[in-house]
């Protein structure tokens, strides 16, 4: 059985990403009593979008050899996966890659990890995303969206503001993706957020601004949990990574670093951080409306007055920087490891 990561991604992100999976399969070897001479951790490869032929084919890969090197292999003959799993893709095009990969694999009957559907159109929309979990009673930042073919006015725009209870909100593409675009103002500047708003030509959504800026343990002033839900037939929120930063829009674009998530979790309250995984899996499960495929999300939270908001659902995370939950394990949680290798050995 060969398991198909497919994204774009630095070679150092494909390294440490590849890494991932090959500790989660490598733990599952060593509780389940399998031998490293019996073990296949070489069958999980990442591949680009171009590497991959018309007959979904592929004769390039990267993978973990057994003495835990990365490694690129050429094939005599193309292969073909068993099990393909989306991840990051080009934020410029990832929509058109996603839905195009996956229609392909499909049709050609292969076992997805994070397919295009329903639920993936629910994450593209931002607009959509809030609306889905605001009717489920999850906590969501107050959002208005503003169409490209209805400009509003300086007197619609004040009376969005004065809904707003917050001191500042973000204005960003309703259909965008890793903080381009997203900017941040004050609530006072009217005149500034209404400039900005009139010479774009794309649906913008306006957000209020949530989530503490301080927290103990933590340095920087700004900070997003980015939680990674899995779902093999159970919901969990094992693992996940912290991104902080010195301004408003926390994005690795705006320079905003990756840090141990139980960094800033040991400064909560056992309730507090159940309440977040709780939030983050409800999440996943009304975005993707009870679709059964097998997923890896990454959920972006922030808190306020120990309240998770969710202000984002990412349904091609990026996975590096993820430790446990609750310790310092490389790991994306030991379901999502468990459920790789069930589908690998054809159980499920």
């Amino acid at each position: 059985m060969l398991y198909l990561i497919v994204f774009n991604a630095s070679l150092e992100n494909l390294e440490d990403t590849l890494y991932y999976f090959h500790c989660d399969i490598r733990e599952y070897n060593l509780k389940n009593g399998i031998s490293t001479r019996d073990a296949l951790p070489s069958f999980v490869f990442g591949v680009l979008p171009s590497c991959i032929d018309k007959n979904l084919k592929f004769k390039k890969a990267f993978y973990f050899n057994k003495k835990d090197n990365l490694e690129e292999i050429e094939f005599d003959s193309p292969l073909k996966a068993d099990i393909v799993h989306f991840l990051f893709l080009n934020p410029f095009q990832e929509s058109r890659l996603h839905r195009l990969l996956s229609d392909s694999f499909g049709k050609g009957k292969i076992a997805m990890v994070n397919p295009y559907n329903r639920g993936v159109l629910n994450c593209e929309s931002k607009f959509r995303t809030y609306e889905i979990l605001k009717e489920n009673n999850i906590p969501v930042p107050l959002c208005f969206k503003i169409s490209k073919f209805n400009k509003i006015g300086l007197n619609s725009l004040k009376e969005i503001l004065e809904d707003i209870k917050s001191d500042g909100i973000f204005v960003q593409p309703e259909h965008g993706t890793e903080g381009i675009d997203c900017r941040f103002f004050k609530k006072s500047e009217i005149e500034n957020i209404f400039e900005y708003i009139s010479n774009k030509n794309e649906d913008l959504i306006i957000r209020e601004k949530r989530g503490s800026t301080r927290r103990a343990g933590l340095g920087a002033d700004f900070f997003v949990l980015r939680i990674n839900v899995t779902y093999d037939g159970v919901y969990q929120a094992d693992s996940g990574y912290v991104m902080q930063g010195r301004e408003e829009v926390v994005s690795a674009i705006r320079k905003a670093e990756k840090k141990n998530i139980n960094e800033i979790l040991n400064s909560f309250e056992k309730e507090e951080i159940d309440c977040i995984k709780k939030t983050a899996c409800e999440s996943t499960e009304k975005i993707f409306q009870g679709s059964k495929p097998s997923l890896l999300i990454g959920i972006d939270v922030v808190v306020e007055n120990n309240i998770p908001y969710i202000i984002d659902v990412n349904p091609r995370p990026v996975v590096v920087g993820s430790r446990i939950i609750g310790n310092n394990k490389i790991s994306l949680g030991e379901n999502f490891g468990k459920g790789v290798m069930q589908r690998w050995n054809g159980k499920i």
